[in-house]
């Protein structure tokens, strides 16, 4: 989403954002007729502010990657996603711009290498192994969220953060709140205090006690002047247990549900698992598992799929 368009425009002109959706699993029929006209598209947000909607691969591309348009959510005219974002979002890395943002990014992009990864194979397909045994164990029907998407990425991330494993049930219990619909704003709010002070918690143990972890790498060759703030280290932790933690278990929920209702397709996976790759990739293509949708503030005036988009004028990519 690219900044607001001048002038007023009608619910016809400018529908409003993000569209309903007709199906739970699929894109907003209002949506695919946008992509398919092609173009930039008014909408209307919460706020009733109307702005640039970019539904084609070009034009995404061309928004996400021009210097032209701003991630900072602390712009006056930045499409905000609710009236707290800045407070909550400004200043944090993934909401910075080139060259900070790359220069931060790179930093954090080492720990997530093929070489790392591969070194946790065995501790992974360890972990699956136990989960899927736990549910078989149960002799019956299961809850594949609970019992199988939601502590795998968990898990996961307890290796990559160095998580002692006496605290794994416990950060499972903070990881998981943020994914369950029933729990009022209040609890919400609550828990989510609770899991900050576990992360402030958890760095500082990595300070006094350095061992083979992202933490302690990071506390080691990326906190000070040239890299990130130490008291931000906690906010990070927040952030990619947010990121790895919510899209994999929701990426892993959908996927099934992929496959249990194409069963052509999962017999195909399942006689040629070297297809698997190929066939991540395309879930992850096709299912929408980022709540937020990359917004964007026009810097200068700049012309995207044809539209002009003024300066001070917001973007939004879907």
């Amino acid at each position: 989403m690219t900044t607001t368009t001048s002038g007023t425009a009608s619910a016809e002109e400018a529908p409003f954002f993000p569209a309903p959706r007709s199906c739970p699993f699929s894109a907003p029929p209002q949506h695919t007729a946008f992509r398919e006209a092609g173009g930039l598209h008014k909408v209307t947000i919460w706020d009733g502010s109307t702005h640039w909607l970019a539904t084609r691969h070009a034009d995404i591309r061309a928004v996400l990657s021009s210097p032209s348009f701003s991630a900072d959510v602390r712009h006056p005219d930045f499409p905000l996603v609710h009236s707290n974002q800045p407070e909550h979002e400004g200043g944090l890395f993934l909401r910075l711009d080139d060259p900070e943002h790359a220069r931060l990014r790179q930093m954090l992009t080492k720990e997530f290498s093929v070489r790392r990864t591969q070194a946790m194979r065995e501790q992974l397909l360890r972990i699956t192994d136990e989960l899927i045994d736990g549910m078989l164990a149960k002799g019956g029907p299961v809850d594949f969220i609970q019992d199988f998407a939601l502590p795998l990425p968990s898990r996961a991330i307890c290796l990559i953060l160095g998580v002692p494993y006496e605290d794994h049930a416990l950060f499972e219990r903070h990881a998981n709140a943020g994914t369950d619909l029933d729990v009022s704003h209040e609890e919400r709010a609550r828990t989510q205090r609770e899991a900050f002070a576990y992360f402030e918690a958890l760095v500082e143990r990595k300070r006094r006690e350095p061992s083979d972890d992202m933490i302690s790498r990071l506390l080691e060759h990326h906190t000070g002047p040239d890299g990130f703030a130490p008291e931000m280290l906690p906010v990070l932790v927040g952030i990619l247990v947010g990121a790895g933690h919510e899209t994999t278990a929701n990426m892993l929920g959908l996927g099934t549900v992929a496959l249990l209702v194409n069963p052509e397709q999962r017999d195909r996976l399942r006689d040629r698992p070297e297809l698997a790759p190929s066939a991540a990739e395309e879930m992850l293509r096709y299912w929408s598992i980022v709540s937020t949708d990359p917004r964007r503030v026009a810097l200068e005036d700049v012309e995207v799929g044809g539209q002009l988009v003024r300066a001070g004028r917001g973007s939004s990519s879907r």
